[in-house]
């Protein structure tokens, strides 16, 4: 019983360095593209990683708009703060 916890830790742990390589590596390439749309986006959020999986430029979300934007994060769900 014991192993068993210590691998699904270490798993649990591996994922989560794994995803953090992961947002590192985009925050690295979304820089290169836009150091004003990097500083915008909160990390942690699913929404703003959500929509850079639509639009990956500055220009792609300008032309998606608010309304588009809006509909794609709704259909997946997303809520906004509050």
């Amino acid at each position: 019983m014991l192993c068993q916890l210590q691998l699904l830790v270490t798993h649990r742990l591996q994922l989560s360095r794994d995803r953090q390589v992961a947002s590192k590596r985009l925050q690295g390439l979304l820089t290169a593209i836009s150091p004003a749309v990097e500083r915008a986006v909160d990390w942690r959020r699913k929404g703003p990683l959500l929509m850079l999986g639509y639009w990956q430029t500055p220009q792609a979300i300008r032309n998606a708009g608010a309304e588009r934007i809006e509909a794609v994060l709704r259909h997946a769900r997303i809520r906004t703060r509050g």
